[in-house]
C-alpha cells in the first residue's frame, strides 16, 4: 500500500484524515516543495494557485526542471503531483490570487499556506480572508541554510498587525522581527549577518534562498499541516516560531 511505511509515525485514523483534508497552497514557488512533501505524506486534496511561469532562476531551489522553463507553475506542479499519485485530487489554478478571486480560491479549504510574494497587500488580505472562514494559515520562509514558519490563527494577530501593511520588503522585515524577538541571537548570528548585508544592498533584489531552505521549509510546513489536520490542539500560533536549521 502507498502509505505502509508511514506506520508508527502516523496512526491509521490520522492517515485517513490527511487524505480528506483540503489544503490550499497560495504560491507555487516554495509551495512547489511543500506540495510534494505533503502529497507523499498523505495529503490527497491539494489546490495550487499561482499565475507565474517557471524561470531559470527558480531551479536553484524550486521543484521544477529545465524542461519546465516558461511553463505555468501551477499546471506544471499539478502534472508532477498527479504522476506521483494519480488518484489524488490536485487542482491547479493558473492565476495570481487577488481581491477578485480570493474568496473563490478559499472555497472549501481546511488549511492554507501563504507563500505569496509581497509585491502588493494581497498576502495581508489573504490572511484576513482566511480568518473570516476560520482557516488557519501557515507562513513558510526559506532562510538559506534554515527554515522558519509561523501559524496565524483566525483570531490573529495578523502580519499587518505586527509589521504594518506596507509590502515593501515585508518578508525581510518580518523575519528580522522574529529573529530579534523570538530566536536566540547566538543561534542565528549567521542569519543576522545575511540580513544586514541584504538590507544594505543599494538596489532592491529578491531575498537570497537555497535549495536546503526550500526542502527544510517543506519538512517543517508538512509537519505543521499534519498537526493542524490531526491534532490542532498541539499547534501554537504566532508568536510561536517554528525553526529548523542545518547550521550547528
Amino acid at each position: 500500500m502507498r502509505y505502509d511505511r508511514n506506520y508508527l509515525y502516523i496512526e491509521p485514523e490520522e492517515q485517513a484524515r490527511l487524505a480528506t483534508c483540503r489544503v490550499l497552497l497560495g504560491g507555487c514557488g516554495i509551495g512547489s516543495n511543500i506540495a510534494e512533501c505533503a502529497l507523499r505524506l498523505g495529503f490527497e486534496r491539494l489546490r495550487l494557485v499561482d499565475g507565474d511561469t517557471v524561470s531559470l532562476s527558480n531551479l536553484n531551489r524550486q521543484n521544477y526542471t529545465q524542461q519546465d522553463i516558461g511553463r505555468l507553475k501551477a499546471e506544471t506542479l499539478a502534472k508532477r503531483l498527479r504522476a506521483i499519485h494519480p488518484q489524488a485530487s490536485i487542482e491547479a489554478i493558473s492565476a495570481f490570487i487577488d481581491k477578485n478571486n480570493m474568496e473563490d480560491c478559499l472555497q472549501g479549504v481546511d488549511i492554507a499556506v501563504n507563500a505569496l510574494d509581497f509585491t502588493s497587500d494581497v498576502p495581508f488580505l489573504f490572511d484576513r480572508a482566511c480568518a473570516r472562514r476560520q482557516i488557519p494559515v501557515i507562513h513558510p520562509y526559506n532562510l538559506g541554510w534554515a527554515a522558519l514558519a509561523i501559524v496565524v490563527s483566525p483570531e490573529g494577530p495578523f502580519l499587518d498587525d505586527i509589521i504594518g501593511a506596507d509590502p515593501q520588503r515585508a518578508e525581510v522585515r518580518f523575519v528580522q522581527h522574529l529573529l530579534e524577538a523570538q530566536l536566540s541571537k547566538e543561534e542565528t548570528a549567521w542569519l543576522h549577518e545575511i540580513a544586514r548585508r541584504y538590507v544594505a544592498m543599494p538596489e532592491r533584489q529578491s531575498p537570497p534562498q537555497l535549495a536546503v531552505g526550500s526542502w527544510a521549509v517543506a519538512a517543517l510546513t508538512t509537519r505543521l499541516l499534519f498537526l493542524l489536520a490531526t491534532r490542532p490542539q498541539e499547534v501554537a500560533p504566532y508568536p510561536k516560531v517554528y525553526w529548523l536549521s542545518a547550521v550547528q
